[in-house]
């Protein structure tokens, strides 16, 4: 990142939108901060990018957000040789762009924790609680939910608390506690971890 970016008024703001609680409070915090054309242009930016990851055309692309071949050109540069920004926030938000207009309750079982990891995402914690993330997913979209926290842990350091009643997910673990009855039973270091992708039950 360039060291222009960083500075403690840019600090400031990037605390001020982190203190934000739903899109409703961005709409109104952003409709002081810019001009309407500033944010239109941040928001076709972004748009456009997710776009060039669909493998859409520059021509596709125009057509559809009116972006110009400059700006196209510029937000492929930032995809390929950028500091991955991009690919950050769009790793942490899965099939946004399809599912943008969506009602959350509309959403599948396995969509709906995307959407619940996403959130918990946004403000970067430092600890992730995941209450029974599995609970009432089928197999398949079980391992894919596993495999997305383990992928965050990985990837952004996050520590990751999970609670569960599935046995099997504690092989994925870096530290094993078990409770019953409120009591502590057992309390161990997992030395035998494997990856989510290979747990099985």
């Amino acid at each position: 990142m360039s060291k222009k970016i960083r500075t403690e008024a840019v600090d400031y703001l990037f605390q001020g939108i982190l203190s934000l609680k739903d899109k409703e409070e961005c709409y109104t915090f952003f409709e002081d901060v810019c001009t309407v054309n500033e944010l239109q242009s941040i928001a076709q930016r972004f748009e456009v990018a997710a776009m060039l990851r669909q493998k859409n055309t520059y021509l596709e692309i125009a057509q559809k957000t009116g972006a110009s071949t400059a700006t196209i050109s510029r937000v492929n540069r930032s995809l390929n040789f950028g500091s991955d920004g991009y690919e950050m926030v769009f790793e942490r938000l899965p099939r946004l762009k399809e599912r943008r207009k969506q009602l959350a309750g509309t959403l599948s079982g396995g969509e709906q924790q995307r959407v619940s990891i996403a959130r918990a995402l946004a403000k970067n914690p430092k600890i992730l609680l995941c209450d029974e993330p599995t609970g009432a997913l089928d197999y398949k979209t079980s391992k894919e939910i596993l495999k997305l926290i383990e992928d965050v842990n990985q990837k952004y350091g996050n520590t990751v608390i999970m609670v569960t009643h599935n046995d099997a997910i504690r092989n994925m673990a870096d530290r094993v506690v078990k409770l019953r009855d409120g009591q502590i039973r057992k309390d161990y270091l997992n030395e035998t971890k494997i990856p989510a992708k290979d747990l099985e039950w």
